[in-house]
């Protein structure tokens, strides 16, 4: 059984060297480039592309891994979702939301990176946290 800790180290490193483009779309990964980077065995490197491969992040190529290339029809199908989800909350705001919660928006300020609350996606700007709140829709 790999060392859990061991794993979910290399797991949140790699995460955000692929989400930094650190490590590019496409790029090659061998389990034993990541031994040696790591330090460690290859059941916890394994195991680490294996929770990356189940979020889209990694993938297998034949008998090596790599990063997932990026699907730009997805990306313009999560745009158009997106955009669709934004301008909903903001009606719902400016419709539900009192004068003051409304003005509250632009004076609180927006958490970012380490002060953002406990579980809050830090690429998501507490602005549009606090905009969805006051949309009084809960999801």
């Amino acid at each position: 059984m790999p060392d859990a800790s061991q794993t979910t180290l290399i797991y949140q490193r790699l995460r955000v060297a692929i989400l930094d483009l650190d490590l590019t779309p496409g790029q090659r990964l061998t389990e034993r480039w990541l031994e040696s980077e790591f330090d460690a065995s290859r059941t916890p490197v394994r195991a680490a592309l294996v929770r990356l491969e189940s979020e889209g992040l990694a993938q297998r190529s034949g008998r090596s891994w790599i990063v997932s290339p990026i699907d730009l029809d997805e990306l313009t199908a999560l745009a158009e979702f997106r955009e669709a989800v934004e301008v909903a909350v903001v009606r719902l705001a400016s419709e539900r939301a009192s004068e003051a919660e409304l003005r509250s928006l632009g004076t609180a300020p927006l958490a970012t990176g380490d002060l953002a609350p406990e579980g809050a996606d830090p690429a998501v700007p507490d602005f549009h946290l606090r905009l969805a709140a006051l949309s009084g829709n809960p999801f």
